[in-house]
């Protein structure tokens, strides 16, 4: 069975292990846990294909681990460490140590696109949209 929310490959959080964090930032738009955001003249918003990404959304203690966070609301990004984070659909097996580029909504993709992103930790298969990585910065 695939793989599709964070909850599924977590036990609660997003951030795994030690972690740095831009804590307190302010929500132009829902966001989910687990997507990556960039920041913005206003805040931070969900990266698309972007070349300046922040980090990995954190999850916030008001919202449930796979529910939208509200727009508006403050929350903390993860920008090092391991995380789980969304990944585009892999037409196929996707293993350990394997890079991940910007990708849409959010999400983080094989495609490469720029410099990498994170690398993945663990294998993921098709139909799988969430992953465990190691943020590079």
């Amino acid at each position: 069975m695939a793989n599709t929310k964070i909850s599924e490959i977590t036990e609660g959080s997003v951030a795994l292990g030690e972690n740095k964090f831009k804590e307190s930032q302010l929500l132009d738009a829902a966001i989910k846990a687990g997507q990556v955001v960039k920041m913005t003249a206003t805040g931070i918003d969900v990266n698309n294909l972007g070349s300046t990404m922040l980090g990995v959304m954190k999850e916030h203690e008001a919202f449930d681990l796979d529910t939208d966070i509200d727009a508006a609301e403050h929350g903390d990004v993860v920008t090092e460490g391991y995380c789980a984070v969304f990944i585009e659909n892999p037409a196929g097996t996707y293993y350990p140590g394997t890079f991940l580029y910007k990708g849409l909504d959010g999400a983080l993709a094989k495609t490469v696109g720029g410099s990498p992103f994170a690398i993945l930790e663990r294998t993921v298969n098709t139909g799988d949209t969430v992953a465990i990585v190691k943020l590079l910065r």
